[in-house]
């Protein structure tokens, strides 16, 4: 008897680590992403992830996103370039083989109090690999 697959959205962080699907790895860059935008992204998808399968709003703080730099510059430059990258997906529709390119990051709105917040989507389409994906991995915070 074979055992159903673990689903990516039914993991669960702890308190030191995040879930990333391994579909989430395979990014396109239309512009380089940095390590901070890696970091930014991670940050989002943890902050979500309760609720990742959900078309919902999500809100961070921007202070959680700046990490240890005292402005908010490289937050907005960020966000903008992973709404330019994809993600590129095997997919097999009607017996087909196909891949399947999606933004990263969906709309947003960021306040521009420093101390204000950042409000993102995640796209349909990326909302459903996430939710499909069994494939995933285990980061530490830190």
């Amino acid at each position: 008897m074979e055992g159903r697959a673990i689903r990516t959205a039914e993991q669960r962080p702890s308190k030191d680590t995040i879930i990333k699907p391994g579909e989430l790895v395979d990014v396109v860059e239309m512009t380089p992403l940095t390590l901070t935008d890696r970091r930014i992204y991670n940050l989002l998808l943890a902050n979500a992830w309760k609720r990742i399968e959900q078309p919902v709003e999500h809100v961070i703080e921007k202070a959680a996103l700046r990490g240890t730099h005292k402005g908010n510059e490289r937050i907005g430059d960020s966000i903008e370039r992973l709404m330019a990258s994809i993600v590129r997906v095997r997919v097999v529709r009607d017996g087909e083989a196909e891949i399947e390119r999606v933004a990263l990051l969906g709309s947003n709105t960021e306040h521009e109090n420093p101390d204000g917040l950042l409000r993102y989507h995640f796209p349909d389409k990326l909302r459903h690999i996430i939710k499909e994906s069994t494939v995933f991995a285990r980061l530490q915070k830190e």
